[in-house]
Parts: structure tokens; sequence; C-alpha cells
């Protein structure tokens, strides 16, 4: 559908604002704008395709990798927001890309005793615990004492990972841009693989801080 149709995007927008005044939801001010000018919505619609595509890419570079999930992350904050389309769950897998222990150790650099005492079985048996105890009681407070009173909901729980998105586009770009200019200047600029454990926690501890 999306290469049958080129004005598919167009119509989207226009219906999704529909939907949110029935909702009586912020609209997308740039839906009009979009659905008048085929080289933007086109563009648009090819170039999610193109960006889903490579995504590939972020398993094998850890500059790209950050460059992507960033991308990602805002690509899924406008869909919330303004497409009224959803994926809440999908934050758990790009937490996956996350070394928690090392971004811990950032923030509190101190030991844990209990912890550091208990095998890893028991923490991964008690993190599964946990989840299963979250789930079962969603719907009893839990999903309220998240919500924040109401602060967060469906949508608005992506806009701080939206503006967490946009931080790690920065700082890839940037990354990626030093290394285009040691390229061109005649030094070396490979690609840098998620290869060794040491490289790979330096990185996960920066990727939600800007050093």
């Amino acid at each position: 559908i999306w290469l049958a149709q080129p004005d598919l995007l167009a119509n989207v927008v226009l219906h999704k604002n529909v939907d949110a005044t029935l909702l009586s939801l912020p609209l997308n001010p740039l839906a009009p704008l979009i659905a008048t000018t085929p080289t933007l919505y086109v563009t648009l619609q090819y170039s999610v395709l193109v960006f889903e595509g490579l995504f590939f890419l972020a398993l094998l570079d850890r500059d790209l990798r950050k460059l992507l999930l960033g991308m990602a992350l805002v690509f899924h904050a406008i869909n919330a927001n303004w497409l009224i389309v959803t994926f809440t769950p999908i934050l758990v897998v790009y937490g996956l890309f996350i070394d928690w222990q090392s971004l811990r150790q950032r923030f509190w650099p101190w030991p844990i005793p209990f912890v550091a005492r208990c095998p890893g079985a028991v923490l991964v048996g008690a993190t599964v615990v946990a989840s299963v105890g979250t789930g079962l009681l969603w719907n009893a407070g839990v999903r309220e004492w998240i919500q924040i009173g109401g602060w967060f909901d469906w949508r608005t729980i992506w806009w701080p990972f939206g503006v967490l998105g946009l931080v790690w586009i920065a700082q890839g770009l940037q990354r990626l841009g030093s290394r285009a200019i040691r390229l061109a200047r005649g030094g070396k600029a490979g690609v840098v693989p998620p290869s060794t454990h040491e490289a790979e926690q330096a990185h996960a501890a920066d990727l939600l801080v800007t050093r």
C-alpha cells in the first residue's frame, strides 16, 4: 500500500485529525500543509520505508545505533501525539539497548551490598516476579501510580522519550560527522562495532547522558 498509493500519508494525517477532534485530542497543526504538498507527503512516506529498511545498521555500528534509536523514538513520539498510533510496549525493547548496570554506577558508584550478595538467578527470579506482579496489579492501582495522577497517558508518556530521541540524534550526528572529518583529513574513521564488553559498557552508560 505504501508504494502503490503515494498519497496514503496525506490522507492518513487528515483522517487522524478528524479522529483527534472526535476524541477531544490536540490536532496535528502540520496536517493541512502535509496533505496539500505532494513533495512533502511523498518524501515523508518513502522516508519511513527507507528508515525501517536500514534500521538493521543499528546492530553494526554504535554511532549509527544512537542515531537510529533516536530517530525511532522521535518517530514513535510523533505517531503517538499526531497520528494517535502508539506502540508503548516497544519502550521495553529500547530499554534492552541500555547497560543499566553501567548507568547505575555512573549515578551511584557505591556498591549495594544486598544486591552484590544475591546470586544472579535470584535477581532474575525477582525481576520476573516483579514483572508478573505489576501486570496482575496494573488495573488495581499500579497504572494510576505510574501515570502520576494522570500526567502520563498513552500519548504524553512519549514526550520525554521524544526529547531523549532528539538528544541521541544530535549525539549520533556529531560523532558520525567527526568521523567523516577525520576520514576526509586522511585519518582512520572506520566502523565502530560493539565488539568489546568495555566499549559497550562505556557507550551504554552514555546513552542517557551527554558527555
